[in-house]
């Protein structure tokens, strides 16, 4: 597979790429532009964002699991 940026790589011809390591997200797409990496970028914060808000989550049913089961 090969592409080209003449304005942003200096190489003045094509290159070899692969394709991505995981086949998840986007797939096999690649981030060829701001919108689509701006995107990117965003979705996996909301992703990671709301896998911390679970974890919290779990924290505190643990500890009032915890709490609970002391008192006894």
């Amino acid at each position: 597979m090969g592409a080209t940026w003449p304005d942003v790589v200096p190489l003045g011809r094509p290159f070899l790429i692969r394709e991505p390591v995981w086949r998840w997200g986007l797939g096999l797409a690649l981030i060829d532009s701001d919108r689509t990496a701006v995107i990117a970028v965003l979705l996996s914060l909301l992703i990671e964002g709301f896998a911390v808000l679970v974890v919290i989550r779990l924290l505190k049913l643990t500890r009032n699991w915890r709490r609970r089961r002391q008192r006894r």
